[in-house]
Formats: C-alpha cells, sequence, structure tokens
C-alpha cells in the first residue's frame, strides 16, 4: 500500500519505515507531494468553478491556488525548525510532513467528484462545513505522529507542536477568508451602523 494511504490507518508505522529509508533525499523528494498538493486544489477549483477540467485550466488553477501549498512547506519547516538537531535529511523531512495531507487532499477529491456526479440542484450548499472536522481531526492525529516518530518529540512536545501548527494553518486560512470577503471592511461598517 502507499505510504500516502497507509498513513491514513497506520502513521507511526509509515513514520517509523519511511524515516529509517536511507535512500537519498532529491530535491524531487521534496517536492513530490506539495506538487501533488497543488495539482489537488488546481483540480479541485478548476471543478468548483466549471464543473471540469482540461489541460489548460488544470494548469491554471493549479498555479493560482500554489500559494497553499508554499505556506504549509514554511509551516512545515518552522515545525521542523522547532527540532534540535535533526538526524534526517531536510528534504525527507518536508516530504514526510506532507503525508498529513492526505485527509485533506481525499476531502478535496471527494468533493469534487460528488460535484461532478450530482446534478447542482441536489446539491446541500454548506456539504463542505458538516465534513470538514473529519480531515481536520484526522491531520491533526497525523501530525502528532509525525513530531513522535520522525522529529522524535515527547508526546507532549508533539502535542504542542501540532497545536501550534494547526493554530497557525488555520489562522493564515481565516486571514484569507477575510480578506477574500473583504471582512474588514464589512465588520466596520456593521460597527457603525
Amino acid at each position: 500500500m502507499s505510504p500516502d494511504l497507509e498513513v491514513l490507518v497506520a502513521p507511526s508505522r509509515v513514520f517509523a519505515r519511511c524515516a529509517a529509508d536511507d535512500a537519498p533525499a532529491t530535491i524531487w523528494i521534496a517536492i513530490r507531494r506539495p506538487a501533488l498538493v497543488a495539482l489537488v486544489l488546481g483540480a479541485t477549483a478548476a471543478i468548483a468553478a466549471t464543473d471540469h477540467v482540461d489541460a489548460r485550466l488544470l494548469l491554471s488553477t493549479t498555479f493560482c491556488w500554489s500559494f497553499v501549498p508554499a505556506l504549509q512547506l514554511a509551516l512545515a519547516a518552522a515545525l521542523i525548525a522547532a527540532r534540535p538537531r535533526p538526524t534526517i535529511a531536510w528534504r525527507r523531512l518536508i516530504d514526510l510532513a506532507f503525508l498529513s495531507h492526505t485527509p485533506w487532499s481525499l476531502w478535496l477529491l471527494g468533493y469534487s467528484a460528488w460535484e461532478m456526479l450530482t446534478p447542482v440542484w441536489t446539491r446541500p450548499t454548506n456539504i463542505l462545513i458538516w465534513i470538514a472536522p473529519l480531515p481536520a481531526i484526522w491531520t491533526s492525529a497525523i501530525l502528532v505522529s509525525y513530531c513522535r516518530d520522525v522529529l522524535r518529540r515527547s508526546t507532549r512536545a508533539a502535542l504542542v507542536g501540532t497545536a501550534a501548527h494547526q493554530t497557525a494553518t488555520w489562522g493564515l486560512v481565516l486571514l484569507y477568508i477575510g480578506w477574500a470577503v473583504q471582512l474588514w471592511p464589512r465588520l466596520i461598517g456593521f460597527w457603525r451602523t
């Protein structure tokens, strides 16, 4: 089974096995999973906007949403940097950190498939919000395992690192949503009336 899927059911085993892998950590190792995340985001954005995907649209939406894996890369680097003297190559550490995106990737791909296969009038508009806690909790559990089994932190330190990582991640998500819908001017207008 692929580590990307196996991590969903046995993260400790996957991280222990992958961390012990002594194959050279090439640049491809470091960018393959972030690139896959960008591709999943691009495909999901294309399907959400147009109910179809073609090569040109996929390339365009992937490029437009590539800032998300770039931010996730920065957050993973901050999580890794908090560990003194890593014994695993940074490229491998980044690669393994991105295994935690599997629940969100499956959530996005599942939503895209559902959107393409169902008529628009049968779709509840807030289905994403109803099921979002599942990948959020799953991702956190995988990150705790990553911190314990790859970064060799204590359980307490793994929980603290995961909490800090997820707080920063969700803070950036809320900032982006607030910026996209012009939340600050709306709040000012609301309070002035």
